[in-house]
């Protein structure tokens, strides 16, 4: 197998970010004043305000958040813009809509740096700033870290376990824990002023409360009572910091959940109030208790909060500091059209009404219908006018789609449904009405439901029920095509996808997903001209080229996938993953001179292609710049946690500078997943050895033992081991072993090792 298929075809299922970050932020920003009060928010990912006591929900248990909304105000109208995490925190931290700082779906894009964040802005003004990130669409991954000097996001273990990256949580109790341990530790100036932001995910599906918390009317509140608890220990620990009185509060959703409500079972395709309308609470010093009425958004929370610090807000922000500064609220889902080729749900509140856009527009009064169930389109002409010219006035665009993600982040898209780097949405019309598609749309969620649940068989039966009825409908057969693919059957999952690409050859999303899907079907030549016929709907398009590059290298013509990428590097100098992926080739040849700067260049991308990292540590390591080293180790890890290469030389590293208790934990975490692994069992034994902790390195080394009971080096070390414990014969005759056994294991040439010496 050659190299480029090696980067794809050995790769682990998801990205794995490390368990804190330090970030230096760039922007600058005005200075606050030196004795500013602290900021907490706590997001309440997939939180509906109508699960909340303070907005009159009696089923729950919300006790917390329920003091701080009697104490504080409580928007009553608040409003997400996007409902989906990474746009409507986007929108949270950097004061404006979707289509100004871009990110307009999940994995579609990364938050650019040129946006400046409240982090940063709170960071340039002398405040110590920490995040903790509870899930994977709120990892570093995302551009959600700017502006924070500490940024806990360590969801490694449960990366490597292969599960569906976008339903990877860490739980409250965790998340809390990260910054209670941050205020806590010696390591921060008592004396400055603090901002964090803590990310709860809990009542997110699935849902699975702990226990005590399962006696309540659904395991939907149950989540939320235990979210709940833990912002009240988030409340004692800053009240054992002595800043009770000097802390300003946030508790805010950042989408709500559809429970059933018009169709929808989870979020993102609507813009109903089930998922748009969320619960925001703001208390601290001189803020009176008080309930607004009128609406606004998540995106009026970065001016709001500086405003209440005496912090000068940046320019550029399309948010307003309230309360007192109504304006129309803006909502969007372009997923209708992405996913059916159904019109999108385009949406503004202003006052009391609300419209969606749609082919058919829909009016509520929702003060009167909170529920939305009394569509006033047809006897409020004049209303709907004055509303689309509210929208049409805004300016804003359809996504119009590019991405510069890496391959294997690709993939893991695909795999799941998300293909990031979609289409040109702008200018298409004629769409569907999503309301005349409910009952499709339901058929397609309890598919997705049985998916869940791995019954295939019965997904595959409800989406074919679908694909029957809907001869055009292309989001129906990527479905059944990753659906028979998780069967093995590849050949009528291939079917599929190719039905889907004959329904729409133009659409590059289509195209890119059966790029990917005969890539790992090994049909090469197939994937080669789907990849071809990508770039000539993209001559720029990253993803393509990765793709072309890795088939033409999987039937022997990697000097045709070096000529087309040096070519395609010279038409497109911002290609950093194609600068990667060349990097990597030349480094293992090893052509160092050439393959360091296509590196470096591959560094400016926030997912570098397989390997970057780990060969950028190998020339620091080389070049005696071990702290250089170790930090490009653990951010190949970060990314690619099955890099076992990596994670030895990490250790290997750190224990050269005596950081074994550092070095330890980078190995178990990749051993919790692969238990069987006698390298790493091997090189567990050796960081126990280090530590002194000889007893428990004798117990891993029978383990290996167990298996393969002549293996060299356990049997080396083994020796080392007894000779620790004072067991002097037996060291002895374990050496000996060693040596027999090494004899008749002539290694690998690339991977020389020592002769054993005599137990030390």
């Amino acid at each position: 197998m050659t190299l480029l298929t090696l980067m794809l075809a050995c790769s682990g299922d998801e990205p794995t970010p490390e368990t804190t970050r330090e970030v230096t932020p760039e922007v600058e920003a005005p200075v606050a004043k030196a004795d500013g009060p602290n900021l907490v928010i706590v997001t309440l990912d997939t939180t509906r305000w109508d699960h909340i006591g303070a907005y009159g929900y009696d089923k729950g248990r919300t006790e917390t958040i329920d003091a701080f909304a009697a104490k504080g105000i409580r928007f009553d109208r608040a409003y997400s813009p996007l409902p989906l995490t990474i746009p409507a925190h986007a929108s949270m931290f950097t004061g404006k809509t979707p289509p100004n700082h871009g990110i307009r779906n999940n994995g579609s894009a990364v938050l650019d740096a040129e946006h400046v964040t409240l982090a940063e802005v709170l960071s340039d003004a002398g405040y110590a700033t920490a995040g903790s990130a509870a899930a994977y669409v709120t990892t570093d991954i995302w551009g959600l870290e700017q502006g924070f000097d500490v940024y806990f996001d360590d969801i490694e273990s449960s990366l490597l376990s292969r599960s569906n990256i976008w339903r990877l949580e860490r739980t409250a109790d965790q998340t809390v824990g990260d910054i209670v341990g941050w205020l806590e530790s010696e390591e921060r100036d008592a004396d400055q002023p603090f901002f964090t932001w803590v990310h709860v995910y809990d009542a997110h599906e699935p849902l699975q409360p702990p226990e005590g918390y399962q006696d309540l009317a659904n395991p939907y509140d149950g989540e939320i009572a235990f979210v709940d608890d833990q912002i009240a220990r988030l409340e004692e620990a800053i009240a054992a910091q002595g800043q009770a009185d000097n802390t300003v509060w946030v508790l805010i959703g950042d989408h709500g959940e559809g429970h059933g409500d018009h169709v929808e079972e989870t979020h993102g395709l609507f813009t109903y109030d089930n998922t748009q309308r969320v619960p925001f609470i703001l208390t601290g010093p001189g803020i009176e208790p008080a309930v607004v009425s009128e609406p606004v958004g998540l995106i009026d929370l970065m001016p709001t909060v500086l405003a209440q610090l005496g912090v000068a807000a940046p320019e550029g922000m399309d948010g307003k500091v309230q309360p007192g500064n109504t304006a129309p609220v803006y909502i969007e889902s372009y997923q209708g059209q992405e996913r059916f080729s159904y019109a999108p749900h385009i949406t503004v509140v202003d006052g009391k009404y609300k419209l969606i856009d749609t082919p058919r527009p829909e009016l509520y009064d929702l003060l009167a219908d909170p529920g939305e169930t009394k569509d006033l389109a047809a006897d409020n002409p004049d209303q709907v006018a004055a509303m689309q010219a509210t929208l049409t006035a805004l300016g804003y665009d359809a996504p119009s789609g590019g991405s510069d993600l890496d391959a294997e982040t690709l993939q893991r898209l695909a795999a799941l449904g998300y293909m990031a780097g979609g289409d040109d949405l702008r200018g298409v019309s004629d769409l569907p009405d999503p309301k005349d598609k409910l009952h499709i749309l339901a058929t397609m969620q309890e598919g997705a439901a049985l998916a869940m649940e791995s019954d295939f068989d019965g997904a595959i039966a409800k989406l074919e029920e679908v694909a029957a009825a809907e001869p055009k409908l292309v989001d129906v057969r990527q479905r059944l095509a990753r659906l028979y693919s998780k069967k093995d059957d590849t050949a009528t999952s291939l079917k599929w996808m190719d039905e889907a690409v004959a329904i729409d050859p133009s659409a590059k999303h289509i195209v890119l997903a059966a790029t990917i899907q005969y890539t790992m079907a090994g049909q090469h030549e197939k994937a080669l001209a789907l990849a071809e016929s990508g770039l000539e709907l993209d001559a720029s398009g990253q993803e393509f080229a990765q793709y072309k590059m890795i088939n033409l290298s999987s039937m022997d013509r990697t000097p045709d996938a070096i000529a087309f990428a040096e070519g395609f590097l010279a038409r497109n100098t911002k290609a950093y993953t194609i600068s990667g992926m060349m990097g990597v080739l030349y480094a293992s040849v090893p052509d160092m001179e050439k393959a360091e700067p296509l590196m470096r260049h591959s560094l400016q991308s926030p997912t570098p292609p397989r390997n970057v990292n780990y060969y950028m540590g190998v020339l620091g390591a080389g070049s005696k710049h071990v702290e250089e080293a170790i930090e490009h180790l653990r951010a190949e890890l970060k990314l690619y946690p099955d890099n076992r290469q990596a994670r030895v030389l990490l250790v290997t590293l750190l224990g050269n500078e005596d950081r074994h208790p550092e070095a330890l934990p980078v190995v178990e975490v990749m051993l919790k997943a692969r238990p069987g692994d006698i390298q790493l069992m091997n090189t567990k034994a050796q960081v126990l050895f280090n530590l002194d902790r000889y007893d428990e390195a004798g117990v891993v080394l029978a383990k290996v033992l167990e298996g393969d009971p002549e293996e060299p080096e356990a049997l080396l070390l083994l020796a080392n081991v007894q000779h620790k414990q004072g067991k002097e014969e037996e060291a002895k005759a374990t050496f000996e072993r060693a040596k027999a056994s090494k004899a008749k294991r002539d290694p690998a040439p690339e991977e020389p090792k020592p002769e054993p010496s005599e137990p030390q």
